[in-house]
């Protein structure tokens, strides 16, 4: 669980993110839920938000294989997005699978539905594909780092491309206190609102606790 607050006194702007994760997994299976949120308020604008929830369920298989079933709800007023469900699986394979490192790539199917301010709800039929990558330091300050790379080609609009980009590096500051530097990047090609932002990024400092 990360929690940060950044403020600047140059533009009177302040910024709020949280961020968790619970996993439970055993030999077989990986149940996931995530949570993250970001609210972004400067001094003679509005308030812009940006929040993602998550769920997934991991079935591994033999040679470093596996399905992935996933449903997944987001905002982001950044980008004019009110609302978009997410229901899917993929099938990957792990490229490198060790106490230290791991890198897997994986591609599917998933239904979205859609709904932009002041335009009508979307249903579409988009492709998947995506990497991600871990790894691990136990020396002393014990460091985690995350990279996933999300492409899903709309397959219901023609010439609609969205990629997802996270990554995230972890530092113990004291047993089990992090101090995170998160990155993320939102790409939309082809908004249905001609007026929306086709990007929106961000970088985030927080403070974590694991448990």
């Amino acid at each position: 669980m990360d929690l940060g607050l950044n403020l600047t006194r140059a533009n009177r702007a302040s910024q709020l993110h949280f961020d968790t994760a619970i996993e439970f997994r055993n030999r077989r299976l990986l149940r996931s839920l995530k949570m993250s949120s970001t609210v972004i308020a400067q001094e003679g604008t509005e308030t812009k938000s940006r929040s993602s929830l998550s769920l997934g369920i991991t079935r591994f298989l033999k040679a470093r294989r596996l399905y992935l079933g996933f449903a997944q709800l987001q905002q982001n007023e950044e980008l004019d997005l009110d609302f978009r469900s997410l229901v899917g699986g993929v099938y990957g394979r792990y490229l490198i699978q060790n106490n230290k490192t791991i890198l897997n790539l994986f591609g599917g199917f998933a239904v979205s539905q859609e709904r932009f301010s002041g335009e009508p709800a979307l249903e579409s039929l988009e492709a998947v594909g995506g990497l991600a990558y871990s790894m691990f330091i136990f020396d002393d300050p014990e460091t985690d780092i995350d990279l996933s790379v999300l492409v899903f080609p709309n397959l219901t609009t023609s010439g609609r491309v969205r990629t997802e980009l996270q990554a995230r590096i972890r530092c113990e500051i004291a047993k089990n206190l992090f101090l995170a530097l998160s990155l993320y990047d939102s790409f939309d090609s082809k908004p249905p609102s001609e007026d929306s932002e086709t990007n929106d990024r961000g970088v985030n400092t927080s403070l974590g606790w694991t448990f």
